[in-house]
């Protein structure tokens, strides 16, 4: 059995591939199941998780928009560099900040390799 660890590109060095990802803002975000919040006033903030290889494998979370389901504005930018695109997901998880326990409001997860390129975009058009 091989003791030492496989990192991809060891054998042949491939450049990451570098995913820029901008976390505008939510609209109408559900009020979490089994929520005991009063109101309709949430606190939502997203996580957005990268799985892969051992080398993607990585998380970034947006600052808490305090007391905004209907229209949280998030505006933040991240930068991840991806090793195995083939292999890579990206989940995007919504949660509503809680004192004790965040509760679950979404998620979505799509393949890095699904993903449209911006080179591709600007030809299409």
């Amino acid at each position: 059995m091989r003791e030492e660890l496989y990192t991809p590109g060891d054998l042949i060095p491939i450049p990451p591939q570098i995913l820029y990802l901008r976390i505008l803002s939510g609209q109408q975000l559900p009020r979490p199941r089994g929520s005991s919040a009063k109101g309709n006033s949430m606190d939502p903030y997203v996580v957005v998780e990268i799985f892969g290889c051992p080398n993607d494998c990585t998380e970034e979370r947006t600052r808490t928009v305090k007391n905004d389901s209907a229209n949280p504005s998030f505006d933040e930018s991240f930068q991840f560099e991806i090793t195995v695109p083939e292999l890579a997901l990206i989940r995007f998880l919504v949660l509503d900040d809680d004192f004790i326990d965040d509760d679950f409001i979404g998620q979505y997860t799509i393949p890095f390799e699904c993903l449209r390129n911006e080179l591709s975009v600007l030809k299409e058009n």
